[in-house]
């Protein structure tokens, strides 16, 4: 192909037309660098430019240029510029280097580093732009339960939960037309229907003529999954009793009071205190009453619906929070409350009884959790000072300055 000093195209061969796949009439005039690749274009133009300015052969080259069924060639750029009569001209001789490179990685691939990658943790896949998977690791066996010869001629979307299926095609959409690394996460099936959580990362190599395609790794992330939700957890719940903890409290009240929008008053917000538990610590120590307080933990979950909330608010406080009751329910489950808390327990062959102290207000309140908790904790009191110990007691203000002992000094 020779062009001109401004990089026109005056006259090209019949081989350069069965390469391209075009009519070389069709480039005349025209400036053939749209055929170049676009990470390649500063690489052909300097060599250009650079035979421009000496006489003689330049310096080899590799591009990737784009041929007319629109896939990548690797080729061999020489150019030498000479003087005609009609001016200087650069004479570009360009040579197919693609199946001779893939050729000779495959005969130079180390066998050290095949066995490295058919052993490597993360599962390897080469596939098409559309996810049709054209080789695959040996670790697919191993993780999945699928031999590579079943894997290789399906799509990537065939081996994702259903549910992920269209986050899936969505993502090899994406990778293939967007240059560079993409990572997501995905859930694969394995052969046995189990879903098993993977961090993917899909590299974009379409446009290297060697590759060819989308290469896609799969590192399995179920240990960092289950690290993260035993983390959130621990974040959410106390972890003596396994109840929620305060902060996991707050925050479902807040959305509890916004579902009672429309009728504040069916919310139950109760606030229970031990009696008495500050005398088992003293007596018995201090792991007889963490077993009190798991004891306790458990007969408030299973003395409310499965829709109810139970939470440790702090040492031997409790809240319970309940939604859609009406008034005579509420009473009702505030009985059952301090019934269950108030049933002897057998710890290590000892027979002990805590009582509870229950207040409690509905959402007509406040609309702040806050306030809410403040407003029980408040019943709560109200309750020790008028009718005493193991009765409960709607909201109504109390003097803090009384006597009554603080939560855990009883």
């Amino acid at each position: 192909m020779v062009v001109d000093d401004e990089l026109r195209v005056v006259e090209a061969n019949l081989a350069a037309e069965e390469f391209f796949g075009v009519d070389r009439d069709t480039w005349i005039g025209q400036v053939p660098l749209e055929l170049v690749h676009r990470e390649d274009v500063a690489l052909a133009l300097s060599s250009l430019e650079a035979v421009q300015k000496r006489p003689g052969t330049g310096t080899p080259i590799e591009l990737r240029v784009r041929i007319a069924d629109g896939s990548w060639r690797l080729v061999e750029l020489i150019g030498r510029s000479t003087i005609t009569p009609d001016g200087a001209r650069i004479v570009n001789t360009l040579r197919d280097l693609t199946e001779r490179r893939r050729w000779e990685l495959a005969a130079d691939e180390p066998e050290r580093f095949r066995r490295l990658v058919e052993n490597s943790a993360t599962i390897m896949m080469l596939t098409d732009a559309t996810g049709y998977i054209q080789s695959v690791s040996g670790a697919v066996t191993r993780q999945l339960g699928l031999d590579p010869s079943v894997v290789v001629g399906t799509w990537l979307v065939d081996h994702v939960v259903a549910a992920e299926s269209d986050r899936a095609n969505f993502e090899i959409r994406a990778s293939r037309e967007h240059p560079g690394t993409r990572v997501f996460e995905l859930e694969l099936r394995h052969r046995d229907g189990r879903a098993i959580p993977y961090q993917i990362s899909v590299v974009n190599l379409l446009d290297d003529p060697v590759v060819s395609g989308l290469v896609v790794s799969a590192h399995d992330i179920s240990s960092r999954r289950d690290l993260e939700r035993r983390l959130e957890h621990l974040a959410a719940h106390d972890a003596l009793t396994g109840l929620a903890n305060r902060t996991r409290l707050v925050e479902h009240l807040r959305r509890a009071r916004t579902r009672a929008h429309d009728d504040p008053s069916r919310l139950l917000v109760g606030f229970l205190d031990l009696d008495r538990f500050k005398s088992i610590n003293d007596v018995h120590g201090h792991d007889t009453g963490d077993q009190m307080l798991r004891h306790v933990a458990r007969r408030l979950r299973n003395a409310v619906r499965p829709t109810d909330f139970v939470a440790r608010y702090g040492g031997d406080e409790f809240v319970v929070v309940c939604e859609d009751l009406d008034v005579g329910a509420i009473e009702l489950l505030v009985r059952r409350l301090e019934t269950v808390v108030s049933d002897p327990v057998n710890i290590d062959g000892l027979t002990l009884q805590v009582f509870a102290s229950v207040g409690h207000v509905d959402g007509t309140v406040s609309e702040d959790p806050e306030a809410l908790l403040a407003a029980a904790d408040d019943a709560m009191y109200a309750q020790k000072v008028r009718r005493g110990r193991d009765r409960a007691a709607c909201s109504e203000p109390v003097d803090r300055s009384s006597a009554i002992d603080r939560p855990g000094q009883q």
